[in-house]
């Protein structure tokens, strides 16, 4: 299907659930190694679709970590950053920008527990 504008894929009036943007900062501990770290960035309304079909391996077992499909206004946002949606935590994966509107696509998988 062949979109003739952004209106036909994006609808503003479906920015009804809040996201947070966590940036990721970086220091060094006491010994010199580097930690990890998110801070607040920033509040933004968005369309937020949850699926459940990622699965990915850790050490002991296969494992479903569901997925966010956020439709949002542009962010200053990259790979290293996360959203806090529902209390939960997700790693961004993509940040697609939609067609030549102010409008993105982003990806974002729920961070395991323990890692947060």
């Amino acid at each position: 299907m062949a979109y003739r504008n952004f209106e036909d894929i994006v609808n503003v009036g479906e920015f009804t659930e809040r996201i947070t943007l966590l940036q990721q900062t970086q220091t060094s501990g006491a010994a010199g190694d580097i930690q990890q770290s998110w801070t607040f960035h920033s509040t933004k309304f968005a369309k937020v679709e949850v699926q459940n079909a990622d699965e990915q391996m850790n050490e002991y077992s296969l494992e479903s970590r569901p997925t966010l499909v956020v439709t949002t206004y542009l962010i200053p946002a990259n790979n290293k950053w996360r959203i806090v949606y529902d209390g939960k935590e997700y790693d961004i994966n993509a940040i697609n920008k939609i067609r030549n509107s102010p409008y993105c696509e982003v990806r974002a998988t729920m961070v395991r527990d323990g890692n947060n």
